[in-house]
């Protein structure tokens, strides 16, 4: 099941959870640099049709309010910005979860959408073929 470990102690909760070691439970910590996520959440607003120099002008929620507090009244030239406070706001902090595969720990880097591959092998699922 998907689950989000942000603090290794929860890797010892599910292996408490799943007993059985590698073979019954697989963690698998799915990575993104940190600026790759934080530019596919912004093409994610744009793609469900967030205009966002109309959004920091208008918008009096908290999010686009503190913005133009901190950065001023225009999207324009804040960009980055933008990317940072939403790192700050919304990308918790978390620990680094070390790939240890006798333990049925993996690391799979997603920066170019490639893990979908990493996570087939690793739970030895085979793609099912199309007809």
């Amino acid at each position: 099941f998907p689950y989000h470990c942000y603090q290794s102690w929860t890797l010892d909760l599910l292996r408490e959870t799943f007993p059985g070691g590698p073979n019954n439970c697989k963690v698998v910590e799915v990575e993104v640099t940190r600026d790759l996520m934080k530019e596919r959440f912004v093409q994610r607003e744009v793609k469900a049709g967030m205009d966002h120099e109309k959004q920091w002008r208008e918008d009096e929620g908290q999010r686009f309010k503190t913005c133009r507090e901190r950065y001023g009244p225009e999207y324009r030239g804040n960009e980055e910005n933008y990317k940072n406070f939403l790192e700050w706001k919304m990308m918790f902090p978390r620990e680094e979860i070390k790939a240890d595969e006798a333990a049925g720990v993996y690391v799979v880097n997603n920066d170019n959408f490639e893990a979908a591959q990493q996570l087939e092998k690793i739970l030895n699922l085979t793609p099912k073929t199309r007809k």
